[in-house]
């Protein structure tokens, strides 16, 4: 009912009803949302003859409200309007509260591509264009290359009761730590220190050294050792050395060259190594083609082809598109493989191997019981170097100059660093085999005769062709040999 309505009733009617009525205090009604965050308010006359009504007053309503629990958020100004309207049977909102507002985490705004290395364009045959592939970022002394936005603290809320809403507080992120760039009184703004090359890698902001070759490498430039990254715009000829303490980018192809990185290697090109080539990363390894090379790597193997090649990678092997194909050579990949063909029709010879292999486990099992050995070694230096502390105690005094004595401590700080230096080859080598126990090779479409394949100890010459399969270990009757099974 509206207010003109609720004013208007008629005197007979009211009148007959409330003659009968005893006087009473204000009716006014409160309603509270589930979510205590909004109350609404309805005033009803009291039961007395309209004539004898006292007009009510803010006060009365504040009071009422704070009976009901509500204390907090009012609607001064829709309340006052009621007082000054004397108006009854309207339904407002009394009281709001508010939201506890959270603060935002902390971020970081990197202004360049923090993504490891820009993924190449796939074609259509499913093949990769490494031409496409963007590797690095430059940067110039004076460049910011990371702004930090603070955490904010957030805004406590409350409920219509009173009771206090408090904010959860942005999460607050670590300064980066790393080298090559300098960083703001205020903690925020990073800036390069040098002209170079900008990466995220693990965790950590680095600009580092950078060496471009505008050409190719060859007579005309000899061999490129440098401390940092190279990237080489033009091509690698025959003979030649390029070393690099970090990745080595070439946007053309490698001849019959030795390519050594700390980190990464790029061949856009391709590399045909003629069997002199060589590469060694202790990253990662990609390349349109690889071909009479002979390749060591800690990362992966990514590339379109692999022929007659000799790879070997504590990672995995990808050989993408249609025709992507591992022919001839021998290639191992600790973690597993995955190539669309393997060998060829015409029954090329081809070793592929996969998972831990012998040497690794028998080296892993040698180490285990030298540690042993150590262990006990050790345990007898420290019951020497007990008995003497007894005779120290007993009053039989051995100096500190005692040449007993200081060889068993010697031995003993020896025996304790090589036992140490054992131990983290052991826990290394044992990662490594754990990698390796699950490796499989998956082929999209065939392995061909001629092809040899090992996975851990096992080992299965391909004597019919096979397709889009996955080859595996499995347990066996007769122990554990190489299972071939369908992809579909």
């Amino acid at each position: 009912m509206g207010e003109k309505e609720a004013l208007t009733m008629s005197e007979t009617d009211e009148n007959k009803e409330i003659t009968e009525l005893k006087e009473s205090e204000l009716d006014v009604r409160v309603d509270i949302s589930e979510d205590k965050l909004q109350a609404t308010l309805k005033i009803f006359p009291p039961k007395v003859k309209m004539e004898e009504r006292e007009p009510f007053t803010y006060e009365d309503l504040t009071f009422a409200l704070a009976q009901k629990g509500v204390v907090a958020g009012l609607n001064k100004e829709e309340l006052e309007r009621l007082v000054a309207g004397q108006i009854y049977y309207e339904e407002i909102v009394c009281a709001t509260g508010k939201e506890a507002k959270d603060g935002i985490d902390g971020v970081f705004d990197y202004k360049f591509d923090v993504s490891p290395k820009g993924k190449p364009k796939i074609l259509e045959d499913g093949s990769v264009d490494y031409r496409s592939m963007h590797t690095f970022e430059k940067v110039v002394a004076g460049q910011e290359i990371v702004v930090y936005t603070p955490a904010t603290k957030g805004e406590d809320g409350y409920l219509v009761t009173g009771l206090p809403l408090k904010a959860k507080i942005g999460k607050t992120l670590p300064v980066l730590r790393g080298k090559g760039f300098t960083l703001s009184d205020d903690n925020r703004v990073y800036t390069a220190s040098l002209d170079g090359k900008v990466e995220l890698r693990d965790g950590k902001l680095s600009v580092t050294n950078f060496v471009e070759v505008d050409g190719d490498i060859d007579v005309a430039t000899g061999n490129l050792v440098f401390n940092g990254d190279i990237c080489i715009l033009g091509n690698v000829a025959t003979g030649f050395i390029v070393n690099a303490t970090g990745c080595i980018t070439i946007n053309g192809y490698a001849e019959g060259a030795t390519l050594i990185a700390g980190k990464d290697v790029v061949i856009k090109g391709g590399m045909n190594g003629g069997g002199k080539g060589m590469i060694k990363a202790g990253g990662s390894v990609e390349g349109k083609f690889f071909e009479l090379t002979q390749i060591r790597a800690v990362g992966y193997v990514k590339a379109n082809n692999i022929l007659n090649c000799d790879v070997e990678t504590l990672d995995v092997i990808e050989v993408a598109g249609k025709l992507g194909s591992i022919v001839g050579g021998r290639t191992y990949a600790l973690q597993g493989m995955t190539a669309s063909s393997i060998g060829k029709e015409s029954e090329i010879p081809t070793q592929v191997e996969v998972g831990p292999r012998k040497e690794l486990l028998m080296e892993c099992k040698r180490l285990r019981e030298e540690i042993g050995k150590m262990d006990t070694e050790l345990e007898a230096l420290r019951k020497v170097e007990k008995a003497l502390k007894q005779l120290e105690k007993a009053g039989n005094q051995i100096l500190a100059s005692d040449p007993r004595k200081i060889k068993l401590m010697r031995s003993k700080i020896l025996k304790s660093m090589e036992l140490e230096e054992t131990k983290r080859k052991f826990h290394a080598m044992e990662e490594e085999i754990q990698r390796g126990e699950k490796a499989e090779i998956v082929v999209t479409k065939g392995v061909y005769p001629g092809v040899k394949v090992t996975i851990g100890q096992n080992h299965l010459a391909i004597k019919d062709a096979v397709a889009d399969v996955t080859l595996r270990s499995r347990k066996g009757e007769n122990g554990v040999n190489i299972g071939i099974f369908s992809n579909e």
